[in-house]
């Protein structure tokens, strides 16, 4: 849902929002944020 939400952020300031997503993705990626989370949470964050 947070890249989703940094594409429509970045298009409303004239930006990329694909290239916005992207870095916002591999950003929570490289982070480790979502290593804190338990696996079921990751399993639901993907099925949806």
């Amino acid at each position: 849902m947070l890249p989703y939400v940094i594409c429509l952020t970045a298009e409303e300031i004239n930006c990329s929002g694909i290239l916005a997503a992207v870095a916002g993705g591999m950003t929570v990626r490289l982070s480790g944020v979502m290593s804190d989370t338990q696996i079921e949470t990751r399993i639901k964050a993907t099925m949806l």
